[in-house]
């Protein structure tokens, strides 16, 4: 079995992909400026990002045919998901496709008022990270308190520290902290969530002239999917999502303060 991709061949004809996670990425805006983002370099490079109703049926209709199954479609950014401008009209797209089996979304909460009723019929869950002193009053709202039951609500006090520059270089394999597929505009990139951006950065390359780390979505897009390769890449030597970065203890705490990515 494959960390997050498990090829089945119980199938004669049609062999079936499960994928246990696909992160969503759907825009790049925030209300917050956290300077420890883990989508902090996605952000910078994504500016004004909005993943369009063009894209979202593409990935729906190659994963479909494709003969995926997404067992978790986790919705979380680059930004902030519920200032998606699309959100209401592609949930239910989402919800109603046979390759998707469960929908997530993770938001700071401060827009869920802006989440509407059929919208509402596809989340499965919601989760809320609430910072600092952010009032739980959000939730009081008489259509959100209809759907208290699918949202789950965390109090994070602080962030941790990523690498910051090249003198941090970690041991190889890893298993990762925060990995794909992930989907951002029309490209997939199989091993690797949001952090690979830093990781690009503190390498001093361009991720998008990187071979292999993405590709564009069409269909059998996990086709040259090889497991091997996670934690194996020199890219993930940079990674602050690297799990040697918590054998080697590393992480330090840091508090919610203003940064660099509005």
């Amino acid at each position: 079995m494959f960390d997050n991709v498990t090829l089945r061949k119980d199938r004669a004809v049609h062999q079936t992909i499960e994928i246990s996670e696909v992160k969503l990425e759907v825009c790049s805006v925030c209300q917050n400026d956290c300077a420890e983002c883990a989508h902090g370099e996605l952000r910078l490079q994504t500016k004004k990002y909005q993943l369009s109703m063009e894209q979202v049926r593409d990935f729906i209709k190659f994963t479909e045919e494709s003969n995926y199954l997404i067992h978790q479609l986790s919705i979380h950014g680059g930004g902030e998901p519920l200032l998606w401008k699309n959100f209401n009209e592609a949930l239910p797209l989402f919800g109603k496709s046979t390759a998707i089996k469960s929908i997530v979304v993770t938001t700071n909460g401060l827009a869920i008022k802006r989440i509407d009723n059929e919208a509402w019929q596809h989340i499965d869950t919601l989760n809320i990270s609430f910072y600092n002193d952010q009032p739980n009053a959000l939730l009081e709202d008489t259509t959100v308190a209809k759907y208290g039951h699918k949202i789950h609500v965390e109090h994070i006090p602080y962030f941790f520290s990523r690498i910051k520059n090249n003198s941090e270089v970690f041991k190889i394999p890893s298993k990762c902290m925060c990995s794909g597929p992930m989907i951002l505009e029309n490209n997939v990139f199989p091993f690797c969530g949001p952090p690979v951006f830093d990781a690009a950065q503190i390498m001093g390359i361009d991720i998008w002239k990187l071979n292999g780390i993405y590709k564009k979505i069409e269909q059998n897009y996990l086709s040259e999917f090889d497991p091997s390769l996670r934690g194996n890449m020199e890219i993930c030597r940079y990674c602050w999502a690297n799990s040697n970065y918590i054998k080697e203890k590393r992480i330090v705490p840091q508090s919610i303060t203003g940064g660099c990515w509005q």
